[in-house]
């Protein structure tokens, strides 16, 4: 079914903090620090969550973050107002969630160190009654869709 189609970007987890970083918070081994407040995404209901979990197991550092950690949430906008509101230190959501929150909130540049990787796809259907239009859109996102999805965020 598939026509053609075309990598864009990625979704990927990120570290954000309040806007400003009045904590100083440089990396994800800084959520083990007594001084701040976490929150997280439940590994139950997110995969971003499962990625974070599995990433802080690999570390070593679970349950020295999980002491900081004031709140697990299902949403991750639910993320974004909480660092909005200034009710905890640093969270890790979406990059395009945090994108959308972009006003309230900076993200803390750090190595790609996920054992999964994400990409976005645009994708053109076989069974569409315009091909050529699609094939189009391909080749118009195959020229800008990189560029557009970075601008907003989805990059790791």
């Amino acid at each position: 079914m598939l026509l053609d189609s075309v990598h864009v970007g990625f979704v990927s987890p990120v570290l954000a903090v309040q806007i400003g970083n009045p904590k100083g918070i440089t990396g994800i081994q800084d959520l083990t620090r007594t001084d701040l407040k976490v929150a997280l995404s439940n590994p139950e209901y997110s995969t971003c969550g499962e990625m974070v979990f599995a990433l802080l197991e690999k570390k070593g550092i679970k349950e020295e973050v999980m002491k900081n950690v004031d709140t697990l949430t299902k949403g991750h906008s639910d993320l974004g107002t909480l660092l909005k509101t200034k009710a905890v230190d640093a969270v890790v959501m979406w990059n395009g969630v945090a994108h959308t929150f972009r006003d309230s909130l900076d993200v803390v540049r750090t190595p790609y160190e996920y054992d999964e990787e994400i990409r976005v796809h645009i994708m053109g259907l076989s069974y569409t009654k315009h091909p050529e239009l699609v094939k189009k859109f391909i080749g118009f996102c195959r020229r800008r869709g990189p560029v557009v999805f970075a601008e907003y965020g989805y990059v790791k």
